[in-house]
């Protein structure tokens, strides 16, 4: 799983909210957070999650990109998010998978924690991410 170093129960992650839901995605694979007041930059796989929840019912502001380090030769790949919130540690122990047959082909999630009350969803890394929305 990536964020997790050899010999460590730890994770850090940067969490973020999207329609009003909480998201996370390992620290190592975040190359920036900028503010959406913009377009994104020109060439880069933008994953509309504001805007899939929006579809959902669960309509919130896009407030910025969160940028990923691509491990592949797919360019640039940044997440939409209505806010970035914090960095925290979660143990590895405390991650719970996500059930497979919810979804056509590849998950996006590495799995789910508990987290102030809510659940909190871990994302995969670029990679998995463009795989996983991938038509």
């Amino acid at each position: 799983m990536s964020g997790i170093s050899p010999g460590s129960d730890a994770l850090t992650v940067l969490t973020f909210e999207a329609g009003g839901s909480l998201f996370a995605v390992a620290v190592e694979d975040v190359a920036e957070v900028v503010s959406a007041a913009g377009p994104p930059r020109h060439g880069t796989n933008v994953i509309d999650v504001v805007g899939i929840l929006a579809r959902a019912g669960a309509p919130g502001p896009r407030g910025c990109f969160i940028y990923l380090r691509a491990g592949g030769s797919a360019g640039p790949v940044a997440l939409t998010a209505s806010r970035a919130r914090e960095v925290i540690q979660l143990k590895r122990e405390g991650v719970l998978p996500v059930p497979g047959f919810l979804f056509h082909g590849s998950s996006p999630y590495l799995g789910v924690v508990g987290h102030e009350g809510k659940a909190l969803f871990l994302l995969s890394g670029a990679d998995g991410l463009l795989k996983a929305t991938a038509r």
